[in-house]
């Protein structure tokens, strides 16, 4: 089942290429179109030259991040010069520090999300002991998440508390790493299917 998700990534990549080119990998390409779409949105920039300038921006971030990655002082001094003087120049630099919004609105979002809850989660994780995972949530913890409204009232969500609550530390550890992730990833498959069907 795995493996219908290499079309899915492949077809991504193959667009973000055609996009930024060829030299960028699955994950360099998911960041210039995370601080691509943020900028965009976060500025309201629809001038296509701005817009231009924006994508040069974004490239000569991803320079700059390997220069750091590789420790060159040198590089890392040329790509940052290049990148405030351009900035300037395009009228972007007051723009580009007001990107950050919470709104998922890309792939490269959707991958920073996940990347920030595994992180957070790991954390987590790490710190809970053996009999930590064997409590059951409760009822105190059951009315702050009732009053964070972070579920429909709905009766097709709802009923996703009494799921959550009814399970002890363990079980809500397990979940997303079987039955919900295969869900989300049964879900992923059929809508590509019907994407590719319509073409």
């Amino acid at each position: 089942m795995l493996k219908k998700l290499n079309p899915i990534r492949d077809s991504y990549v193959d667009r973000g290429r055609l996009k930024w080119g060829e030299q960028y990998t699955f994950e360099e390409i998911i960041k210039l179109d995370s601080i691509y779409s943020r900028t965009l949105k976060a500025n309201n920039i629809t001038n296509p030259m701005q817009k231009e300038a924006v994508k040069t921006l974004c490239k000569l971030q991803i320079e700059m991040d390997e220069a750091i990655r590789m420790k060159d002082a040198k590089a890392i001094k040329d790509f940052s010069n290049a990148w405030s003087t351009f900035a300037k120049q395009a009228d972007l630099e007051n723009m580009i520090n007001e990107t950050k919004t919470d709104d998922i609105t890309t792939v490269a979002e959707l991958y920073d999300y996940m990347e920030a809850v595994d992180a957070a989660s790991t954390e987590i994780i790490k710190k809970l002991t053996y009999g930590d995972i064997k409590c059951k949530i409760a009822d105190d913890n059951r009315k702050v998440l009732e009053k964070l409204g972070v579920v429909s009232k709905d009766e097709n969500a709802y009923w996703l508390i009494d799921y959550w609550c009814n399970k002890d530390i363990s079980g809500l550890i397990k979940m997303p790493l079987s039955r919900h992730w295969i869900m989300h990833i049964e879900a992923c498959i059929r809508i590509m299917e019907k994407l590719l069907s319509a073409k």
